[in-house]
């Protein structure tokens, strides 16, 4: 099966395979019983940028007589081969930098390994061709599933189409996509800081207010009900209609629910977490108590929800309104030094109830906080929206490589 992604281009055309000097399969090794081992690269290595993660390699043995052909060299270009569930394609591909050869590495036996013929191609140029394959979702046409696992088709893959212009223009090509790409990733390290300054602004607002305040402190359990009893609580009626909030539903970022999902009860009465409305829905698991996924309920139908059982739920009492709970708990200060009392195995961390109920909050009276409340609400909506903004120009900046590789393989430049 031959593919061809491009309609128009000033480019001849040839098949991948054609450009290959040699394929072969990644080794995975035996265990490292002495010095003489290789740095095994993984598929948990690859990057989404086309770049190679070289964090936590592992060593491994490998046999002589596979050595030499295992090494991997610089420009070399590894492709993921298999890997597993529904919604992971494979097909991600990484490009061999000058670091490759400076020490002895090897993939693993899930990719494969093309070695380009650099004599009449440039390797650069093909791999931005089959890293944009995959970027446009083309890879998914070469793949099979098997026992839950995908793999690449890949004589298949390499029967795909390239616009493949003279050695000397791909070099020019190449050239002026790295300068291209070069220019985006600044322009994404700058939207990337303007997001984390704006989210520190207000987090240094919040926290001038609750530190400097003039008031008294108070444990969190002795003015809210943390995971209050549901004992008499839930309705009889399995047909009613129940809100339903996943860990998902939660914006860390804004601290509001969204696209809340309206269930029978039937459906959720075990097996979840009931809350109500005005009640505070706060992470408890890594790592998304660290984010700062917490939101207060509100629009319940009939004024009920159960969600992940992943959360905390605090109900404030009469002295205390829930917003002023909210705003001190999403602080990062707060949640930087909760995270040092989870406990649990690494990757099941759970912030114990305990910790929420022994917080010392600041409690102005009733008239005060709603006063500071209002003043949080108002500054919080406008830096949500600079927030939205600046996401908005990400969802763009993330669309520009593949519009600067498509003009390329089109011969716009």
């Amino acid at each position: 099966m031959t593919v061809n992604i491009f309609n128009e281009t000033k480019y001849d055309f040839q098949i991948i395979n054609n450009t290959i000097e040699n394929i072969f399969s990644g080794e995975w090794g035996e265990e490292c019983t002495d010095n003489d081992c290789v740095s095994v690269l993984r598929t948990t290595n690859f990057t989404n940028d086309g770049i190679i993660n070289y964090n936590y390699t592992i060593k491994r043995n490998v046999k002589e007589d596979k050595i030499n052909s295992k090494i991997l060299k610089e420009n070399d270009i590894i492709i993921e081969k298999s890997g597993g569930g529904d919604n992971i394609p494979v097909g991600r591909v990484v490009f061999c930098d000058n670091k490759i050869g400076k020490e002895r590495f090897i993939c693993n036996n899930f990719t494969y390994v093309l070695r380009i013929n650099n004599l009449i191609n440039e390797p650069k140029y093909i791999f931005y061709y089959l890293f944009f394959m995959h970027k446009m979702g083309i890879t998914e046409y070469f793949q099979n599933k098997t026992t839950g696992i995908r793999n690449l088709q890949l004589n298949d893959y390499l029967q795909t189409s390239i616009p493949l212009p003279s050695l000397d223009e791909q070099k020019r090509v190449v050239k002026i996509v790295e300068a291209k790409l070069t220019a985006v990733e600044k322009v994404k390290t700058a939207n990337d800081i303007q997001l984390s300054i704006i989210k520190k602004l207000f987090d240094s607002y919040v926290d001038n207010i609750y530190r400097n305040g003039n008031w008294n402190k108070v444990k969190l359990g002795d003015i809210t009900i943390i995971n209050p009893s549901t004992r008499g609580k839930i309705p009889d009626d399995n047909e009613m209609c129940v809100s339903f909030v996943p860990m998902t539903a939660v914006d860390a970022i804004t601290g509001t629910i969204s696209n809340i999902e309206n269930k029978k009860l039937s459906e959720v009465r075990k097996g979840y977490t009931y809350f109500e409305n005005e009640d505070i829905l706060f992470a408890k698991i890594t790592p998304c108590m660290e984010n700062g996924k917490s939101a207060i309920a509100r629009n319940l139908q009939n004024k009920i929800g159960f969600g992940s059982t992943e959360f905390h739920v605090i109900k404030a009492t009469e002295s205390i309104l829930p917003e002023w709970v909210h705003f001190y708990l999403r602080q990062r200060k707060y949640l930087k030094d909760a995270k040092n009392f989870m406990t649990g195995s690494v990757g099941q961390q759970r912030l114990p109830d305990d910790y929420l109920y022994d917080t010392l909050i600041p409690l102005p009276p009733l008239e005060e906080q709603k006063k500071i409340v209002s003043m949080l609400i108002q500054k919080q909506s406008l830096l949500n929206n600079l927030c939205n903004n600046v996401a908005e120009q990400s969802t763009y900046i993330k669309a520009l490589p593949s519009s600067i590789l498509r003009k390329a393989f089109n011969g716009d430049y």
